[in-house]
């Protein structure tokens, strides 16, 4: 029967024979080099994107967290008028994505907006054409 190494290692500890210092440096080196590998693959084939349904309202804000992503995107089935904290109003068009990547932290109001409206949120890496 044929075992992997780390199988042998488990059925027979006191088999196995101890690193060298050469062996040692050589897993850490692998170990560094699969660390690298993955986060290239994310950077080339992208991070999956957070969605998420909030409330907005004229007192009820949603505070941008890009959750380290780079775009935030906003979606209404409702035409609003958005108070965008310190920065003045953003029309927000319905059935559109809209992008709304500001400072983190920024509160954004749904103007005149009496009544709790929910408005879908996308976090992502990508843009949204």
């Amino acid at each position: 029967m044929v075992y992997t190494f780390e199988e042998h290692q488990a059925k027979h500890p006191l088999a196995t024979p101890a690193l060298s210092k050469a062996d040692m440096q050589h897993q850490e080196v692998v170990g560094r080099l699969d660390t690298l590998n993955k986060s290239v693959r994310q950077l080339v084939e992208g991070r999956a994107p957070f969605n998420a349904t909030v409330a907005i309202s004229a007192t009820v804000p949603i505070d941008l967290d890009y959750r380290d992503r780079k775009h935030i995107f906003i979606f209404s089935v409702n035409s609003l008028t958005l108070s965008l904290e310190d920065l003045g109003t953003l029309a927000l068009s319905a059935n559109t994505w809209t992008n709304i990547s500001f400072q983190p932290g920024l509160r954004i109001f749904a103007q005149s907006q009496a009544t709790t409206v929910y408005v879908a949120i996308k976090q992502t890496d990508e843009t949204i054409p």
